[in-house]
């Protein structure tokens, strides 16, 4: 198995747009230069979030006329995406994220 940053690769995936500070526990999503979302979150349910896109993706795993992306780059594309269609159509892209940690009680452990 392979280990990647989360911090890193979220900024690097996204091109920016999405960020995570594990130190604050704080999940960024910057739509244009004034338009920010964050959230709390722990890196467990950011990274379950990350593996539910992957499993209700309709985008091909594989490519065949380019070079393989990683599943988590791929994730992290999606989530991006997803993060900027809700924003476009008025909706709050954190709102999954804030459903989850609340029904786990709130809890920032990792």
């Amino acid at each position: 198995m392979m280990y990647w940053d989360l911090e890193q690769e979220l900024e690097r995936c996204s091109a920016g747009s999405v960020t995570y500070r594990r130190d604050a526990k704080r999940l960024e999503f910057t739509a244009t230069d004034d338009t920010r979302y964050d959230v709390v979150v722990n890196e467990l349910t950011l990274r379950n979030a990350l593996q539910a896109v992957l499993l209700s993706s309709w985008h091909e795993a594989e490519s065949s006329d380019g070079p393989r992306v990683e599943s988590h780059e791929r994730a992290i594309a999606e989530l991006a995406e997803r993060f900027e269609h809700l924003h476009q159509v008025g909706e709050d892209p954190m709102a999954v994220l804030r459903r989850k940690r609340d029904a786990s009680g709130g809890s920032l452990a990792c």
